[in-house]
């Protein structure tokens, strides 16, 4: 039996590996002592949600839950 990875499946495995890669980051900056959301800027938050709204998998979305799927990934 073939098992199928659902979007869900993948945008886990995306996000786990963005996650990783951020630790990887943030361990090897030894002058990092914390990152909270209040650390990121506004501006940041649009690239990367207009970052996120330019893939692939967002624009084969519907137009309506393009905007609640980027939330999802790029939250404050």
């Amino acid at each position: 039996m073939t098992r199928k990875y659902t979007d869900t499946h993948t945008h886990t495995h995306a996000r786990s590996q963005q996650i990783g890669e951020l630790g990887i980051l943030v361990a090897s900056c030894p002058g990092v002592t914390c990152v909270s959301p209040a650390d990121v800027s506004a501006e940041m938050l649009a690239r990367e949600r207009d970052i996120e709204m330019n893939k692939e998998d967002i624009k084969s979305k519907p137009e309506a839950i393009r905007c609640v799927c980027v939330c999802v990934c790029v939250r404050p």
